[in-house]
């Protein structure tokens, strides 16, 4: 799974901007990080990445795996610092290649790593999944060459307010198609193969949203599907 949020100009829309800042003046620790850190969410945060394997039905969710990335204006020895104060960072990083990797903390408890792939990129994640990725920042095939993904998020549409892209597991293939084998007068459900690989869907928050909070249009594909599917 992957998806896209322009944050920067979803806070544009009223009712949106409105239930944030709501939600950051209730929140008085991360007000106090914010501030510390000398970020401002409304103003500085540009854009949000999440990408995560789908686990399986079986799966730890103890063990889950994702990585957050996020684009915007830092002063990055004021957020780190902040985070360190706060106990959500170890006191020293790890150098890995030219940059300073940072143990995420909750509680005392190992939560993931952090570390700023560039000064206008921040990268947190998970043990496994964010090894992979800090590999990839210096070289690797970009997410933007794949051509699955290319074509559910509209070729990555700088117009769009944000997007999401899936690939299930064959076993959650399996019980979605079981679903859809409904008794009469179920509600109507899409068929999928069990065959084919890649089952992907995407969401696009439209460019020109109103005031009411009605922007979102959703739309999915499978991809390589049978025409008798249908």
């Amino acid at each position: 799974m992957i998806a896209s949020v322009a944050f920067g100009r979803v806070t544009n829309i009223p009712v949106v901007r409105e239930q944030l800042e709501g939600q950051l003046k209730s929140n008085e620790d991360s007000a106090a990080i914010f501030k510390e850190a000398g970020f401002d969410p409304l103003a500085h945060l540009r854009a949000v990445w999440v990408a995560a394997p789908v686990p399986s039905t079986d799966a730890d969710p103890a063990k889950a795996q994702a990585i957050v990335i996020l684009e915007g204006m830092f002063e990055k020895e004021k957020v780190i610092e902040a985070l360190k104060k706060h106990s959500l960072l170890g006191d020293a990083g790890k150098k890995v290649g030219r940059r300073e990797v940072f143990d995420m903390k909750e509680d005392g408890q190992h939560q993931g790593y952090l570390t700023f792939a560039s000064d206008e990129v921040l990268l947190i994640g998970r043990d496994e999944l964010f090894n992979k990725a800090l590999k990839l920042i210096d070289g690797g095939d970009s997410v933007r060459k794949n051509a699955a993904l290319k074509e559910l998020s509209k070729g990555f549409e700088p117009g769009s307010l944000g997007w999401i892209a899936v690939d299930f597991p064959k076993n959650v293939k399996d019980e979605m198609a079981a679903k859809a084998k409904q008794p009469e007068g179920s509600p109507v459900r899409r068929p999928v193969s069990r065959e084919k690989s890649c089952l992907c869907g995407s969401a696009n928050i439209g460019p020109e949203p109103t005031a009411s909070g009605d922007i979102t249009q959703f739309h999915g594909n499978v991809i390589d599907r049978d025409p008798d599917e249908w």
